[in-house]
């Protein structure tokens, strides 16, 4: 039987806020030379290059017994690096040269996010390293399903401009992450209920550093998730 963890409602209304006062978001909504969508591409290049060579050394240090973690890292892990190819090609799409993107030189929450996700000492406690990424993939999915809508209203009014397979390809990345997996769901429950944190409501430190820096990066308002709850999302 799957546990429950206490603090996931939490950081679910806390990514429906997020994504309800983005400021990027908004940008998006009403993008009509593809600038924030170039901008969202180049904000998030730091987590998605990453991503591969934190989640293998966070799977390299997990104990034996962890089994639902090190089927979850298996299933992210991107060994061929073919989702990092993906999000390359969104970048292209939305009019990015190629070689741009590894030459950007990252804002300040782009690099406080890189910072809480690069799994910096051997001693580094592999619990709050697995929910610093449960986090930062959750965020992406909800942040995913909030822009995609904008982004395939966009190329659709604009379809004679691009070819089909380059729009295909280029929001691939975006359509993965906002699709149900329902598998690496469980996976991902089972492995936050393993967790010592897991009977907690209030979000486990590392949870609201990674959540902090999301917010920041989708120039969201400041708040400080450790202390206050979200503000109600609108119907």
């Amino acid at each position: 039987m799957v546990k429950l963890v206490a603090w996931l409602p939490k950081l679910s209304d806390w990514l429906s806020w997020g994504c309800t006062t983005s400021l990027l978001l908004k940008k998006l909504e009403n993008d009509v030379e593809l600038a924030a969508a170039r901008e969202i591409c180049l904000d998030m290049w730091t987590f998605v290059q990453d991503l591969p060579t934190n989640i293998a050394t966070i799977r390299n240090a997990l104990p034996e017994n962890m089994q639902a973690a090190s089927s979850l890292l298996a299933d992210l892990a991107d060994e061929e690096l073919y989702y990092q190819q993906l999000f390359l090609k969104q970048c292209t799409l939305s009019g990015i040269a190629p070689g741009s993107v590894q030459n950007y030189r990252s804002g300040k929450a782009s690099m406080q996010l890189k910072a809480l996700l690069a799994y910096q000492h051997p001693n580094d406690q592999y619990e709050n390293r697995l929910i610093s990424l449960a986090v930062a993939e959750l965020a992406a999915t909800a942040f995913c399903r909030a822009a995609l809508p904008s982004f395939e209203s966009y190329f659709q009014e604009h379809a004679l401009e691009f070819s089909h397979k380059s729009i295909a390809e280029g929001l691939e990345w975006m359509r993965v992450h906002a699709r149900p997996q329902a598998r690496n769901a469980l996976l991902l429950l089972k492995t936050l209920g393993e967790l010592k944190y897991s009977s907690q409501k209030d979000l486990p430190e590392s949870a609201a550093s990674v959540l902090t820096a999301m917010l920041d990066l989708w120039q969201c308002p400041a708040r400080n998730v450790s202390i206050v709850d979200p503000a109600p999302v609108p119907a």
